[in-house]
């Protein structure tokens, strides 16, 4: 007998990377892992991206390589939650990180919080973080 509904969520693994906007780059990983679980359209990632080297990234950072893309439509972007990160530069214009998906693709914007009474945000760049550093994270989104 098939199973399925709940009886047929299994957890698997996915890798994610940091990767800039503008140039992707190579950057060095002691550990980029995760972990999912989708049951119907809704997919739950958690995962852990520690590197050594940014290997030249620039722009936007993202972090690439959700097992299944993002539901289209900017209501769509869910948000990502950050359970611990060092090696990020945010500086005076920083002061919290958070990210969401981006619609329609398999990639995660990380943000930071620059006036957070005001609610401005912008989109962290090669310059907020360092080039030695981690981000652990989960996120919940719904896929097509």
């Amino acid at each position: 007998m098939a199973e399925s509904g709940l009886a047929a969520a299994r957890k698997r693994s996915w890798t994610p990377e940091l990767l800039g906007a503008t140039t992707a780059g190579s950057p060095v990983y002691t550990t980029n892992s995760g972990s999912f679980l989708r049951i119907g359209k809704m997919v739950t990632v958690s995962g852990r991206v520690i590197w050594t080297s940014l290997g030249g990234l620039t722009g936007s950072i993202q972090l690439h390589g959700l097992p299944y893309p993002c539901k289209t439509g900017t209501q769509h972007r869910f948000s990502m939650t950050p359970s611990w990160y060092d090696g990020l530069a945010m500086g005076a214009d920083v002061s919290m990180l958070g990210g969401f998906t981006q619609p329609g693709t398999t990639y995660i914007r990380l943000w930071g919080a620059s006036n957070a009474e005001e609610g401005i945000n912008l989109l962290l760049k090669e310059s907020h973080i360092t080039q030695t550093g981690s981000i652990y994270f989960n996120c919940t989104y719904m896929t097509e």
